[in-house]
């Protein structure tokens, strides 16, 4: 499986390299010289090149994404996003928030908007859907979205019968 996640972000990346133009600057500071606060996700930037901005999925921290900045840091600014309440990272504004998605996708287009250049945003899985979420917004200026290993109905990992109108009450 995990051989299989690989080949599949592969061809992601690939696409980001391919998808990125070539007279984009290669330095790059920090996306702000104040930090960006926001009580639903941190970041962490690393490298220097075009915006790519990393959302990991359900229960995973920023660190499922080290070895794609290890790898990628030469050519891109990689903002690692790690989620309130994720693999035991603090919750803040994500205890208790019955719109963490909606929340997660309206502060991560303040974020990207910080930006000197649209980003690319990669999210997997949970990721994803915020990632997709982003997109829709009419505030977002995105280079491109790519989303991995996402579900387009997760109510159906728990109930393979589960309806919209069945899940509504969840």
């Amino acid at each position: 499986m995990r051989h299989l996640f690989i080949a599949r972000f592969s061809l992601v990346l690939a696409s980001i390299v391919a998808c990125t133009p070539s007279d984009q600057g290669v330095s790059k500071t920090a996306p702000a010289a104040t930090p960006f606060e926001s009580p639903y996700f941190t970041v962490a930037v690393t490298g220097s090149g075009p915006d790519v901005v990393l959302v990991p999925g359900l229960a995973s921290s920023s660190a499922v994404w080290d070895e794609t900045v290890d790898a990628l840091s030469d050519r891109f600014t990689l903002h690692a996003v790690q989620v309130s309440g994720f693999a035991s990272a603090p919750a803040r504004g994500n205890a208790d928030n019955e719109n963490v998605l909606d929340d997660l996708a309206a502060d991560l287009v303040t974020y990207t908007n910080t930006l000197e250049q649209s980003p690319a945003v990669v999210g997997h899985s949970r990721g994803g859907l915020v990632t997709l979420k982003a997109a829709l917004n009419a505030e977002a200026d995105l280079s491109q979205i790519i989303v991995v290993d996402v579900l387009p109905f997760f109510s159906v990992l728990m109930d393979e019968t589960a309806t919209t109108e069945s899940m509504a009450p969840v």
